[in-house]
């Protein structure tokens, strides 16, 4: 179906601004080349000054509309661009020779002006815009052009802007007990690990560090037959442990006596070059002895990717 049968063709005017000065400029160089061309034979500059020069003072193109004020002039009523289908509602219209990817320009009412480029045959499929894909400046609102991307006035986002840049913040993810669906206290008393954390996350860039930490008060233990106990967390990605901590009780009793480093807070930084998914997990498991560990309260839970 061709959508352009159910509009009537376009009406094309050319309107002849009144002139004084210029019309008699005109005669005049007409008689002028008029001369040129009975004593000289000069056809040359007959034919450019009237393929060039006549209609350039004395035309202008409307479609749509009886009274163009420039150059070329259309005019009509359109509505927001349509999000399904095919049927046209642009004023203008730019494609490729086989028809298949459209630039479409339109105007709702008063409200606002809209570009769209999208398939031909599916207006819900849309399709990117280039903006000075070679280079050079976008400036919305001001004229300055001392940057890439100038806008005077308030940017309004919906989703993230990011910058891949070098060390630059790609995303972030901050969670609490009650965003992780934690409720109870979290414990183990045996060397197979048990998870405190296991979080999807998906990369936003291909090249990029994933900073991952958790916080959260524990105890230690509820047994004091051991002469020592040794407990410890790790955080791993896809199953590959990046970091692990251990704690070290020279007594049993109850967390008291002689400790080492702390099993939380725990922190690792991930290299990662890939978009996929990634499995992270932060778990808690003993070593040695025979005291258990209670994780209970203010975990929180963070990762943060960086452009590498």
């Amino acid at each position: 179906v061709n959508p352009w049968e159910s509009m009537s063709p376009p009406t094309l005017l050319i309107k002849k601004p009144h002139l004084t000065v210029g019309l008699f400029f005109c005669l005049t160089l007409c008689f002028v080349l008029l001369y040129l061309h009975l004593v000289f034979r000069m056809k040359f500059y007959l034919f450019l000054f009237f393929l060039y020069f006549v209609p350039s003072l004395t035309a202008q193109v409307g479609i749509g509309t009886t009274n163009p004020v420039s150059k070329v002039h259309v005019s009509g009523d359109t509505t927001s661009p349509s999000k399904t289908g095919f049927a046209q509602n642009s004023l203008l219209r730019l494609s490729n020779t086989s028809y298949a990817s459209v630039l479409d320009f339109g105007i709702h009412g008063t409200t606002f002006s809209w570009v769209q480029p999208r398939l031909n045959t599916n207006y819900s499929t849309n399709q990117p815009l280039f903006l000075n894909s070679n280079g050079g400046s976008v400036i919305i609102g001001n004229n300055s052009n001392t940057a890439t991307l100038s806008v005077g006035g308030t940017i309004t986002a919906s989703g993230t802007i990011r910058s891949s840049q070098s060390g630059q913040l790609l995303n972030s993810v901050y969670l609490t007990e009650a965003d992780l669906g934690i409720s109870n206290t979290i414990s183990n008393n045996s060397t197979t690990a048990t998870d405190v954390v296991s979080y999807n996350y998906t990369p936003v860039s291909t090249n990029s560090r994933i900073w991952i930490k958790l916080s959260a008060n524990y105890e230690i233990g509820g047994n004091t037959s051991s002469i020592s106990d040794e407990v410890g967390s790790q955080i791993s990605v896809g199953g590959s442990t990046i970091q692990e901590k251990r704690q070290f009780f020279s007594t049993g009793s109850s967390g008291n006596g002689n400790r080492s480093v702390n099993v939380f807070p725990i922190s690792a930084v991930y290299d990662n070059t890939g978009s996929s998914t990634l499995n992270i997990k932060v778990s808690i498991k003993r070593t040695a002895g025979d005291d258990q560990t209670n994780v209970f309260s203010d975990l929180v839970f963070s990762i943060m990717e960086i452009a590498d």
